[in-house]
């Protein structure tokens, strides 16, 4: 957590080129999130698609550049995927911070995260900021901010250990909502749940209980629809907050929602005086998990 700023801030100066328009960004997991962000701050220039439904209508990269994000560059379904591809996209491109791994081996061209590798897993943090920068970048977009500004903890924030935590967001917020539901996955173990902010209101809303807690992360947010669902809810005695992830840019909005998801679910964590994240004691689910992936 303490080292992202001044990694990001170098990252955010190198030259990275641009992706052509109509190009499909690639991922999973995490780097799925990245390019859900990427695809609405592109403004439909570029679009997000999950490795394996793009490996199953390999039609849709015809004549496009794919950008593979994978910092480990070792997930199964990418590899195949940039084999798959050959002869049907124009080039297939791997963001990774592993030039020597199998996903590179299989691209056309390599685009290099400065992020090594680690073999155990942990939750991403500094590997997720790395793979916005890149994404942002790719798009063409500023992402020079104030990170050491965008990364000071915040208070709020809403979590339930004995129900659902949901996230809402609108746009490109939507990926970091999707990613605050992986990491309260992985950091605390908690059930939780990624949704639009529209569609929260037409569908979970229906099934809430007075266990769960409902966060929605402002911005992104041209009516005001987040207040007024805020408003609504505690009205009806749930528990919500409404995140103020704004800033002065595009790149410090973004980054400051990421953080804000960072250092709540941590201080969570220190709260319950975990020593480690879930995630490196969920043995037979990484079982399960490393078979797939």
């Amino acid at each position: 957590m303490r080292e992202q700023p001044s990694r990001l801030a170098k990252f955010s100066a190198v030259e990275l080129p641009r992706a052509r328009q109509g190009s499909i960004l690639v991922g999973a997991g995490d780097s799925f999130a990245a390019a859900l962000v990427g695809q609405h701050l592109s403004a439909g220039r570029m679009i997000a698609a999950d490795p394996y439904v793009l490996a199953a209508t390999p039609s849709m990269a015809q004549g496009r550049d794919v950008y593979i994000v994978s910092v480990s560059g070792r997930t199964r379904t990418n590899i195949g995927l940039a084999k798959l591809l050959r002869g049907i996209s124009r080039k297939t491109l791997a963001v990774t911070g592993d030039t020597n791994s199998p996903l590179a081996s299989e691209a056309d061209v390599t685009i290099s995260m400065p992020y090594r590798h680690r073999a155990r897993r942990l939750p991403g943090l500094l590997a997720f900021t790395l793979s916005l920068v890149a994404v942002m970048k790719l798009l063409g977009l500023e992402t020079r901010c104030d990170f050491r500004g965008a990364s000071q903890p915040r208070e709020g924030g809403v979590l339930s250990s004995s129900g659902t935590t949901y996230y809402l967001g609108n746009g490109a917020l939507s990926g970091v909502a999707l990613y605050a539901a992986a990491k309260t996955y992985e950091i605390l173990g908690w059930r939780a749940h990624a949704e639009f902010l529209e569609e929260f209101s037409h569908m979970e809303v229906l099934s809430l209980s007075g266990s769960d807690s409902v966060n929605i992360l402002g911005g992104s947010d041209p009516l005001g629809y987040g207040a007024k669902l805020r408003d609504s809810l505690e009205r009806e005695g749930f528990s919500v907050s409404l995140w103020d992830g704004r800033g002065g840019s595009v790149a410090e909005s973004i980054f400051r929602s990421v953080f804000m998801v960072q250092s709540i679910l941590l201080e969570e964590a220190k709260n319950k005086k975990m020593r480690y994240p879930h995630l490196a004691g969920a043995q037979r689910q990484l079982r399960i998990s490393d078979a797939m992936i």
